[in-house]
């Protein structure tokens, strides 16, 4: 899901006390040896932990600050709309169905050849002390409610995302 570009943009900012969990399966065992070789050049804790059992996904996520998902491509993405009900913003390529427009503020969404827009997002979000959490964790509660919600928007919300996706 890309976690080289992941790991390339941790090499080039400083972080202190920060640590990055990696969860999924290995699929590709030449990439996995190349994430290795990155991850040795920096200066944080960085831990493989495997698998998550997908009745504790959301349990788990909400221990996390931010998930960070630069993916190449997604038809839906039910990790991401997992970690927003967690209340865990997210961090996302343009490259699903969840853009900036339609997260509204629950999180961000960047083209892949703008590196520096997820380098400035994570450093605004770790050295801000006025950055507002709590108007992060609003515009979650209201991105989950206006998806959760019975009424015929939300249905037509919904297929909006699975039309974006498609196309």
């Amino acid at each position: 899901k890309n976690l080289i570009f992941v790991l390339d943009i941790l090499k080039t900012i400083d972080l202190p006390n920060v640590t990055l969990d990696i969860y999924g399966t290995i699929e590709d065992k030449k990439y996995w040896r190349i994430c290795l070789e990155n991850i040795s050049k920096i200066n944080l804790n960085i831990c493989y932990n495997g698998v998550l059992n997908p009745e504790n996904l959301v349990e788990k996520i909400k221990d996390y600050d931010l998930f960070f998902f630069p993916t190449f491509g997604e038809n839906f993405g039910h990790v991401i709309l997992e970690s927003l009900q967690a209340g865990v913003p997210v961090l996302l390529s343009d490259k699903t169905p969840f853009d900036n427009k339609y997260l509204d503020g629950a999180g961000w969404a960047y083209n892949l050849s703008e590196k520096y827009l997820f380098e400035k997002k994570i450093l605004e979000l770790y050295y801000s002390n006025t950055f507002d959490y709590q108007k992060i964790k609003t515009s979650i509660n209201n991105f989950i409610f206006k998806f959760n919600k019975s009424n015929i928007d939300a249905k037509d919300d919904y297929l909006k995302i699975f039309q974006k996706s498609i196309n």
